[in-house]
């Protein structure tokens, strides 16, 4: 098995092994602008109020939070499998009543079809080691005319701002993650999904094939990062 689809399968324990610095390291590793691009994925939902949202992948749950700031929404869900970063996102959530936690995997979502207005999945399709399964999966718990919201990491097409980028990820962003976390080897595995991920119109093929429809992709930061929505 290919070392680094290995490392996806296994890719929740490395997130519960950095879960209590997960959000620091966010904010130093982006500038600041993770928060940013997560209110730019709101700024894409479905006009009609009352919105039931899953959000896959959510980690310590700052893409809830974000959305709690909508007066659209009603009801929140976020699943992931590592239950430290749980932990973290129930903690951070605790007073909220519209939202909701539960250990599951994007590969095989725990919900009925039809179930959701929005899916939305921010930094966290990378890491899985189906990706074609899971967008399978959100697509079957989606209504019918709802939306899929997904934030990920890309490469920039320019070439100078590529070439800045690169050396970011090959050789700051392991370095900074590494000792802000004390764990250099969940940094080093970060570098590699995102280059070997596919992004852009490579992706949108792929959410095509579901078939979701009307599917774009919004750059951000130069193309670093890649805001895609598609419907059901």
């Amino acid at each position: 098995m290919n070392k680094l689809v290995e490392d996806k399968k296994n890719s929740w324990k490395i997130f519960d092994k950095i879960s209590a610095r997960y959000d620091l390291i966010n904010r130093v590793l982006s500038f600041g602008n993770d928060m940013r691009w997560r209110k730019k994925l709101i700024s894409h939902l479905p006009l009609k109020s009352d919105i039931s949202i899953l959000d896959v992948a959510t980690g310590s749950g700052d893409q809830i939070i974000a959305f709690l700031k909508s007066y659209k929404v009603k009801k929140l869900i976020g699943i992931d499998l590592s239950n430290e970063m749980l932990l973290v996102a129930k903690e951070k959530l605790k007073k909220a009543e519209s939202v909701d936690f539960k250990m599951a995997s994007a590969e095989d979502i725990p919900y009925s079809n039809e179930s959701f207005d929005v899916v939305s999945c921010s930094f966290g399709i990378r890491n899985v080691s189906d990706v074609e399964k899971s967008i399978s999966e959100m697509h079957r718990v989606l209504k019918v005319d709802g939306k899929l919201m997904i934030l990920e990491f890309g490469i920039p097409k320019n070439p100078l701002i590529k070439l800045f980028h690169l050396t970011y990820l090959r050789r700051v962003l392991p370095v900074v993650g590494g000792l802000l976390s004390r764990n250099f080897a969940a940094y080093s595995y970060l570098n590699k999904t995102i280059e070997s991920f596919p992004f852009g119109e490579e992706f949108c093929d792929i959410m095509r094939k579901f078939p979701f429809k009307s599917v774009k992709a919004y750059p951000l930061n130069f193309g670093s990062v890649m805001l895609y929505i598609g419907e059901k």
